[in-house]
């Protein structure tokens, strides 16, 4: 299902599916191959069939006008080749239908998949991003039961900074899921320009909304096109991409560069790595919108604090989730919101939140996965 999220977040539905439609093409062709093949090969064991009945009763009518054999032999002789032949042509018109669909079963074996369903935006009108993002009483479920968002009130001005910091499990990717538009059966409304995002075209919308995720999805292609996502970028745009990333030393040290095939079964790239190669993307596609969901959550230390500088100081409205609570970065935030139980429960610069010396506080200095320690504290 992420690779359907990534389709859909980089707006290259149409070049997935002109692929697609070439490989299917490609398949139906093998298929014409496979069948005159196999049409071919049924004729030729029909007619090898005849044949070898022809001489085995040419040979047995020999034999017995020589006197050799009995005519009832020359009947069984003739029977037993029947028993013979007959499963010899049917063995050869079924091998090669065997060998084609090998390759399919393994795969299918291998790679089960699970699409999950999810309502899809249908809006109309040509998105255009001007002033904020507003989220008004937004309250969602996925079972009906427990709210996984309740009530959240925020406004994003365009161009600032934000982060979503809270323990896991307690909202923040389902709200970025919700600014994707990946979820739309909400409660509320979420209003750029005063227009509700479900009413935007999609694939407007996504030309200029970008995410980075934890789950890095990798397609079993280049490097390049892993970057680049099938669209048209300029050297010069993918090198600086490759440098503010710091794929720059990840490209040297593979056997065939940019043109390396990396995915399942091809040359497989560590949690950091296919984390550089998201936000690779994100610089390359240059979105006015970018959500950040534990976009370093597999670098080191130092890495991490770099790649979220250049991110932060991107020229786009930032709303990044966060398991981090390094000072160095937080304090580079517009605004914190501090999310527990699907509600936003504080908010403010770091700072403002340490001054309360609230949830946040408790959690940045406890720790942020502690939820005894931190809610014994509060």
């Amino acid at each position: 299902a992420q690779g359907f999220e990534v389709i859909k977040a980089f707006n290259i539905e149409n070049k997935i599916l002109n692929m697609a439609s070439k490989d299917n093409k490609d398949a139906e062709m093998a298929g014409y191959k496979s069948d005159a093949f196999q049409g071919f090969q049924g004729a030729l064991s029909i007619v090898s069939g005849f044949a070898m009945f022809f001489v085995n009763i040419l040979v047995a009518t020999y034999l017995v006008l020589r006197g050799y054999i009995t005519v009832g032999s020359m009947i069984a002789a003739v029977q037993l080749m029947n028993y013979i032949v007959n499963p010899l042509i049917s063995a050869s018109l079924y091998a090669t239908k065997i060998k084609s669909v090998e390759k399919i079963a393994d795969k299918i074996q291998k790679e089960i998949i699970d699409v999950s369903k999810e309502e899809v935006s249908q809006g109309d009108k040509p998105f255009e991003f001007r002033n904020s993002i507003e989220i008004k009483n937004l309250t969602f479920s996925y079972d009906g039961k427990r709210n996984a968002l309740s009530n959240i009130n925020i406004k994003l001005d365009k161009g600032k900074k934000y982060t979503l910091v809270g323990e896991s499990g307690c909202g923040k990717t389902t709200l970025l899921r919700v600014l994707l538009n990946h979820i739309t059966d909400y409660e509320g409304q979420v209003l750029i320009g005063g227009v509700d995002i479900r009413e935007f075209d999609p694939a407007s919308y996504y030309r200029k909304v970008s995410i980075i995720q934890q789950n890095v999805f990798m397609f079993s292609d280049t490097l390049k096109n892993n970057i680049c996502l099938y669209s048209e970028c300029s050297e010069e745009e993918l090198n600086e991409a490759l440098r503010q990333s710091g794929l720059v030393q990840v490209v040297e040290k593979l056997p065939k560069g940019l043109d390396t095939i990396v995915g399942e079964g091809e040359v497989e790239l560590s949690g950091g790595e296919r984390q550089r190669i998201a936000i690779a993307r994100a610089l390359i596609k240059k979105a006015e919108i970018l959500l950040i969901d534990e976009a370093t959550a597999a670098l080191d230390k130092i890495t991490a604090s770099d790649i979220e500088r250049t991110l932060i100081n991107l020229d786009a409205t930032v709303l990044a989730v966060t398991h981090k609570l390094d000072p160095d970065i937080l304090k580079r935030y517009d605004e914190i919101f501090v999310m527990r139980d699907g509600e936003i429960i504080e908010r403010g610069t770091l700072d403002e939140l340490l001054e309360k010396r609230g949830y946040f506080y408790y959690m940045y200095n406890y720790g942020i996965d502690e939820k005894e320690t931190v809610e014994e504290a509060v």
